[in-house]
């Protein structure tokens, strides 16, 4: 059996790769959630552990009878720790399938489920990864080599609450029964927030299909939102359908707070004024910015 002393000087000898390592996981999983259009709660976040918490982990194990560290520290899955927090439920698989795919299924899936307060009361991701073996002769994955990994995958709501718990109760006992009450109100009340989330992302998209499919003049009798923006610029400008939905989010935003045009209506009148087709979207982008400009200046005078 390994001796604190040796885990220390291991620890110690292996930190920078360590490091090293858990930075390049970082890029590498940023630069394929980007390039797959895959939008995170907010940006990725990894640590290394640290030499104490990896003892206290060692010895907790060791005292409980659970997997200690035998001869060396690579034994340890989660000395490198990513976590992925996403909006919507339903993307927590697609994240796990992504990140079997960019580790050519060198991934465990353990999908963790516990009753305690402690923990939120459905099933979480845990992923142990390990990088491909042909990628071991690069260089950039020379820190890599024989080191496991952990990815945790959570929902916004999920990580609210390991958030909360961890700052209350961590390594806490005998917490009292009203506060065990309150924490299961709390976690049931962020179990039906995730629910809910859910629900609003399935209506949002049903929404926005309904308005793809609607007939053009039906359109024109709606507010002016983010959908019937699109629908409407899309008419005039077919190029724009290759612009992304948070530009469509942005730029609707701007015409309705900025330049106040609030019915679907109005911003199609104001474009069928200029009688002009455009085969590009930054043509279309210029001139409509001038014109709601124009609009908007017209608008203070009166």
């Amino acid at each position: 059996m390994i001796t604190i002393d040796q885990i220390e000087a291991q620890f110690k000898s292996q930190e920078p790769d360590y490091h090293s390592f858990c930075n390049e996981l970082s890029r590498l999983l940023e630069k394929k959630f980007d390039e797959s259009g895959i939008r995170l709660a907010f940006s990725l976040k990894s640590r290394v552990k640290t030499l104490d918490s990896l003892v206290g982990k060692h010895t907790r194990a060791k005292s409980q009878n659970g997997i200690s560290i035998k001869k060396s520290i690579d034994e340890i899955y989660d000395i490198v720790g990513l976590r992925v927090v996403v909006l919507y439920p339903d993307q927590k698989e697609v994240i796990v399938q992504k990140i079997k795919e960019i580790f050519d299924d060198k991934v465990k899936l353990n999908k963790v489920r516990s009753a305690s307060i402690m923990e939120f009361g459905y099933t979480s991701s845990h992923l142990i990864c390990s990088i491909p073996q042909p990628w071991m002769a690069s260089p950039t994955w020379e820190s890599g080599k024989n080191k496991k990994f952990e990815i945790q995958v959570r929902t916004l709501s999920e990580h609210i609450w390991a958030t909360l718990s961890h700052d209350l109760f961590y390594k806490k006992e005998n917490i009292p029964e009203e506060l065990t009450r309150e924490m299961s109100k709390t976690k049931a009340l962020l179990e039906i927030c995730d629910d809910k989330i859910r629900s609003i992302q399935i209506a949002t998209l049903d929404y926005n299909s309904r308005i793809e499919s609607l007939p053009y003049a039906d359109v024109l009798k709606l507010d002016l939102n983010s959908a019937t923006f699109k629908r409407i610029t899309v008419k005039y400008c077919a190029s724009a359908a290759e612009l992304g939905d948070d530009w469509f989010d942005m730029w609707s935003t701007w015409v309705q707070v900025t330049a106040e045009v609030l019915t679907a209506e109005l911003f199609n009148e104001l474009l069928s004024g200029l009688n002009k087709d455009w085969s590009h979207h930054n043509d279309f982008i210029n001139d409509v910015t001038v014109l709601l400009d124009e609009y908007r200046q017209h608008m203070r005078c009166e």
